[in-house]
């Protein structure tokens, strides 16, 4: 496997590059190149797939997506643009605004997608920035202070952030602890052993924290003390090679105890040894016998109260982490975006530091919806002659084509202060309204990928603190907060060989031969690691059929929209 992880490591630096590249370039008939890209970064997404172990699976694939989005940050893309892959259809719409915002605008794309088309709607993107003299820049700023106040302390209190540090803090000192348990009560297990020789090594061992931990506390009459400074030298190896492994009983009750420490007594008398170190001995040794008994229950006494409060301190991070992360979403999200982050697309849209001079009293806004859908193609099986959904193997659903609709809503202009009819104070707008309705083809990966790299960056950090943390404590945590699961097996369905079904073919390509030859081109477009197989087929029918339903989607919408608002559509 590590030499799985170099290998993949050694290639993926070249393929990064090459993906940079075909973001930021158009190829000869002036068409981008996400789909390219996306393809060479599948590759690597695959690679990554068959080189490391599952439960680090997902962060390398994070990893690989943030340092990917670095490098084309610094050209204005995003790796959101690769994963969507190249616009199947874009419409652009404008229009100037009076006493408007873009509330009306934004809720009615939201419930037609939602509603009318059956889409899974999404909201990708949302920052707005103002001139720094403006008053709702003043205000938006006194709210987030609200919520910093809140997360990081303040005015004397410790906040969300310090609590977690606390509690990281004691869970490390807690698995430090249990650490330590196990390796004490190791030897209390050799000692139950049945190997004669793992016997004696436990006692040998615990007979030497005794010695450390317990004799030494007697200061000048410590057997250590005595064996080096009053010239007691046989005392100390005397103690050690006493056979009590041999008298050792795990289950002996307080009558077996006394009669081994009496088996003690007898074996040291016998022992060459002078008078008075006989004397010495005995007690120490039927003292060592008494604290073996008593250590062994205390300390699985305190490893199982520790053990119970380690995971009663994992529950409580979990429940602050769960509470920081609105008020860090709620913090990031009433911060002005820098113009440095305002990618390409959003300069399309006339957003940018040129649409907000500080001096002026001026705000501008800019939100994303994104909404998905499987693509879908009934079909027929020809023996039988039974209607079925065309669909790929369960092994392959992943790649299951889907088809996407984005709509980029940007407002320039300028906030007016407006009360309600119940005096609760807002915001108007005057100024200009830019859309754009923009299809895509893309697979359930993609979908999920965008879903994930989508979320807020801010929750990095209460990531670093919360995350990142428990991943580094994860094989202890697991060792000591081990819960079984049970595995659902879901059932796999064998699929036979059906056609597309005419209706669908006639409606949008006339001919079935006209649909089987574009979904040949796309086959051919394929990755050749995924070529070949029914699946594959499958698959290319299907992103036929997610593009086709890209274009009417996004006209749709487009074309829906400018009648609700009285605008002139064609005919």
């Amino acid at each position: 496997m590590a030499a799985d992880e170099d290998k993949y490591k050694a290639t993926s630096e070249k393929a990064k590059k090459e993906i940079g590249e075909l973001t930021a370039t158009k190829d000869k008939s002036g068409k981008t190149q996400f789909t390219k890209a996306r393809n060479k970064l599948d590759l690597l997404l695959a690679k990554i797939d068959e080189s490391y172990p599952e439960n680090e699976r997902k962060k390398e694939k994070t990893k690989l997506l943030r340092e990917i989005n670095v490098k084309l940050k610094e050209k204005k893309f995003s790796v959101t643009q690769v994963l969507k892959g190249d616009p199947i259809e874009t419409y652009n719409l404008t229009h100037d605004v009076f006493g408007e915002s873009m509330e009306p605008d934004y809720y009615w794309v939201l419930d037609f997608m939602r509603e009318a088309l059956n889409y899974d709607v999404e909201k990708s993107a949302d920052f707005f920035a103002s001139s720094e003299s403006s008053g709702y820049f003043g205000e938006m700023g006194g709210r987030r202070t609200a919520m910093e106040s809140r997360i990081a302390g303040g005015g004397g209190a410790q906040g969300l952030f310090g609590t977690i540090n606390m509690v990281i803090k004691s869970m490390i000192n807690l698995l430090y602890d249990l650490k330590t348990f196990d390796v004490r009560l190791s030897h209390y297990k050799d000692i139950s052993s049945q190997s004669p020789g793992q016997k004696q090594t436990g006692m040998d061992a615990l007979k030497g924290i005794w010695l450390n931990e317990v004799d030494k506390t007697k200061g000048n009459a410590a057997i250590d003390v005595l064996a080096a400074q009053l010239n007691f030298i046989t005392l100390r190896d005397s103690f050690m090679i006493v056979p009590v492994h041999e008298w050792y009983k795990s289950d002996a009750d307080s009558k077996k105890i006394s009669e081994i420490k009496d088996k003690a007594i007898e074996n040291v008398k016998k022992m060459d040894l002078t008078e008075v170190v006989k004397r010495i001995l005995g007690p120490r040794v039927k003292e060592f016998i008494d604290w073996i008994y008593l250590s062994e229950k205390e300390l699985k006494m305190r490893y199982n109260v520790e053990k119970s409060y380690l995971k009663a301190q994992n529950d409580a991070l979990k429940v602050y982490t769960k509470w920081a992360r609105p008020y860090l979403i709620a913090a990031n999200k009433l911060m002005p975006v820098e113009y440095e982050d305002m990618l390409k697309k959003h300069a399309e849209l006339g957003l940018g530091s040129a649409a907000t001079p500080s001096s002026f009293h001026s705000v501008q806004m800019y939100l994303e919806l994104l909404g998905t859908k499987a693509a879908k193609v009934e079909v027929v099986n020809m023996p039988g002659y039974i209607k079925k959904e065309l669909a790929l193997s369960e092994e392959r659903k992943n790649d299951m084509p889907f088809t996407a609709i984005e709509v980029r809503m940007a407002f320039r202009g300028a906030p007016v202060t407006v009360v309600g009819a119940r005096q609760e104070r807002g915001y108007g707008f005057t100024g200009k309204k830019v859309f754009m309705f923009v299809g895509y083809a893309l697979q359930k990966k993609h979908v999920d990928l965008l879903k994930e790299f989508k979320e807020d960056e801010i929750l990095d950090f209460v990531d670093d603190m919360t995350k990142h943390s428990l991943e580094a404590m994860s094989n202890d945590l697991d060792k000591y907060m081990k819960e079984e699961k049970e595995e659902k097996k879901e059932e796999k369905k064998q699929l036979k060989f059906a056609i597309p079904f005419p209706k669908f073919i006639k409606e949008t390509f006339g001919t079935i031969k006209k649909f089987q030859m574009q979904a040949q081109g796309i086959y051919k477009s394929l990755p050749k690691s995924v070529r070949g197989g029914k699946d594959a087929w499958n698959m290319a029918r299907l992103m036929l059929v997610a593009e086709e339903n890209a274009k009417k989607g996004s006209f749709k919408v487009y074309d829906v929209f400018k009648k609700q608002h009285g605008m002139p559509t064609p005919p």
